[in-house]
């Protein structure tokens, strides 16, 4: 029999004004079914007495969450009731406080078959069957409100936490993540952060929403990491010791993952600066292992290189890689040149050597004839070639330059460019005198220094007779023969002379000029000389002359080169001499006859006698016949006797 009072004790000690006690003590003995059915009275009596003293100290909240019947997990201050008044064998009913709010039945062959849920007054069902079930105050909205997003904007290692507000009402949230702009995945959770780790380079967004079990909060805005996960230090750097002012600057690479392209790419950011007390400043962001930069300072130069990653506008970078001292100076030396001296038609090219260290170009200066310098060609080659150069002297050196300036200028070098002239247009020549020749040619077109005349006589070789700059030569002197002329125009620059082809005359023919003759005229011991006298125009004459004897035939020729013939042994008579010379095919006339008139003179008679006395009358008398005598003459010297 079970004694009221010990519940009255129960209530006196324990003080117990909370209607979910006095419920639970209610429900406790009507499953241990302790109780007479003839006590169900007195208990609910006994039983109300507290709740309705003490109703107004319970608040039902608004909101009851419930595993279920069956379940471990119900709302603060509820319980089901498995038997009572009203309770069939089939339901539960959800008890809060003093009040009934929900009836809870199964539909099938066992608890578990299926479920239907009835609220009493004042309460509505949102969902949840057989667990999960929220039962909530009718006219309550208890949807969660969206949750506040919590996040870094920027991470270098690809590690960090995402987490958000708890709103109430919220028993789990669905968050949700991708990457760049790539699809979302949704992921569900009780806790309000979650770790992320791995997460490459990139832009990573996140987006939040609070539920409970009939209902979720709408997204909140949208968040986004960028991620650059920093990467390691280039391990090495290399520069030259030595710069023209072109310095390249190489560096190792730096192995990396991740993501590239729009979202996130790797990069290298390279610094310079200029004397060990200068401050450093980016002069290039490449992905490039290496850079050249031109400077023209003369100066120390240092570098150093790092490694980044950019993701939508964050940028997380290695320490830096520094190089060694660059020194930049100009170059030190001249180069040789070395090439043609002379060009017929305005083309010509020169070189230079190549041996001078940090050149990068090379400044060409020209001058021409007797003008001023300049630069005119500026190359990182090592020849120079022009073409189309009037005829002139052109002077040109070169000096070796680099960007921090330039060294000193080679030793002049000089060209001579005189373009050949045109042949003459003609050419003649005449005599007047048969000793020389008038030659005339044509101007010829281009530049031209002076004419060059020459001649040949009798198919020989030719010889100079003229070098100027007239149109006109006459050639004095000359010897009998048939000559030939050839006339070239010539253009001289310098040392070089540039000549046309030759112009050629046709033939002349001095003829040679009479010969002289000189021959005694008379001869009185059949001896004498005749000496012929070499024509005006003759070289290496032959004489031929004749001989006759009173007015006879003349002889046969007689031929000499000698200019003079002894004739002996003549007989008493009258000798007649002509003579014509004669070189190569050259003959003259015969000169006019020269006679010589040859009487020997006779010998003194042997002796000659006189009478001692004469009477007037005396006869001479003299020596016997002598030769040549024709005659004789007798000279008498008479004196008186006295």
């Amino acid at each position: 029999m079970f004694d009221k009072r010990h519940i009255i004790k129960i209530f006196s000690i324990r003080r117990i004004h909370n209607l979910l006690t006095v419920s639970r003590l209610f429900n406790y003995f009507l499953l241990r079914n302790t109780v007479k059915k003839t006590c169900y009275l007195a208990f609910c009596l006994l039983m109300a007495l507290p709740v309705t003293s003490n109703a107004a100290e319970y608040v039902v909240p608004n909101d009851i969450y419930s595993s279920g019947p069956w379940g471990n997990f119900i709302g603060p201050g509820c319980f089901w009731a498995e038997s009572g008044p009203g309770i069939s064998s089939k339901e539960r009913q959800l008890i809060c406080g003093p009040y009934r709010v929900a009836s809870w039945k199964w539909t099938g062959t066992h608890k578990y078959s299926g479920c239907k849920v009835t609220t009493f007054s004042g309460y509505k069902f949102t969902g949840g069957c057989p667990t999960a079930m929220l039962i909530q105050k009718a006219g309550y909205n208890t949807t969660p409100s969206t949750p506040s997003l919590k996040l870094a904007s920027t991470d270098n290692n690809g590690s960090y936490n995402v987490s958000w507000s708890n709103p109430t009402h919220a028993t789990s949230f669905t968050w949700q993540e991708r990457f760049n702009n790539g699809s979302w995945s949704t992921y569900t959770t009780t806790s309000t952060v979650v770790n992320r780790s791995g997460r490459a380079n990139g832009s990573w967004r996140y987006r939040v929403r609070a539920c409970q079990s009939s209902a979720c909060s709408s997204y909140s805005g949208e968040k986004t990491v960028r991620v650059a996960i920093t990467p390691p230090v280039p391990s090495s750097i290399s520069v030259p010791e030595q710069s023209d002012g072109s310095k390249t600057i190489s560096w190792s690479v730096v192995n990396v993952g991740g993501a590239v392209g729009p979202y996130s790419h790797f990069f290298y950011e390279l610094e310079e600066k200029v004397s060990s007390g200068g401050s450093y400043r980016k002069v290039k962001e490449t992905t490039g292992l290496s850079h050249t930069l031109n400077s023209n300072s003369i100066n120390q130069f240092y570098y150093r290189v790092r490694a980044c990653r950019f993701t939508s506008g964050y940028k997380s970078c290695s320490g830096y890689r520094t190089s060694s001292v660059v020194n930049a100076h100009p170059p030190s030396g001249a180069p040789s040149l070395s090439g043609s001296s002379t060009s017929s038609n305005g083309s010509y090219s020169f070189s230079w050597s190549t041996n001078i260290p940090l050149v990068t170009k090379y400044n060409i200066s020209e001058k021409v004839n007797n003008g001023s310098w300049s630069v005119v060609s500026t190359t990182s080659s090592n020849s120079y070639s022009r073409s189309g150069r009037s005829s002139g002297q052109y002077y040109y050196k070169v000096q070796p330059c680099n960007y921090t300036g330039c060294g000193s200028y080679s030793a002049e070098k000089r060209i001579d460019v005189a373009h050949k002239p045109g042949v003459p247009t003609s050419i003649t020549q005449v005599s007047s005198d048969m000793k020389s020749t008038k030659i005339s040619w044509g101007k010829s077109s281009g530049t031209v220094s002076y004419y060059v005349v020459e001649q040949s006589k009798n198919g020989g070789s030719y010889s100079k007779v003229y070098q100027s700059g007239s149109l006109t030569h006459t050639v004095p002197s000359l010897k009998a023969g048939k000559y030939k002329s050839r006339v070239k125009a010539c253009n001289n620059k310098g040392s070089y002379t540039n000549c046309s082809s030759w112009r050629t005359s046709s033939d002349i023919t001095l003829a040679l000029l009479g010969a002289g003759l000189t021959a005694p005229t008379k001869d009185s011991n059949g001896s004498y000389s005749i000496s012929f006298t070499k024509p005006a125009n003759g070289n290496s004459v032959t004489y031929l002359w004749q001989e006759r004897l009173n007015n006879g035939s003349w002889s046969t020729e007689n031929s000499t080169t000698s200019t003079s013939v002894s004739r002996s042994g003549k007989a008493n008579g009258v000798y007649g001499y002509r003579v014509r010379a004669k070189e190569g095919s050259l003959y003259t006339s015969y000169t006019s006859e020269k006679k010589v008139t040859v009487a020997h003179t006779p010998g003194v008679p042997s002796n000659i006698t006189l009478p001692a006395l004469s009477d007037g009358f005396v006869e001479v008398k003299w020596g016997g016949f002598i030769k040549y005598d024709r005659a004789y003459r007798c000279k008498c010297l008479l004196s008186s006797i006295s």
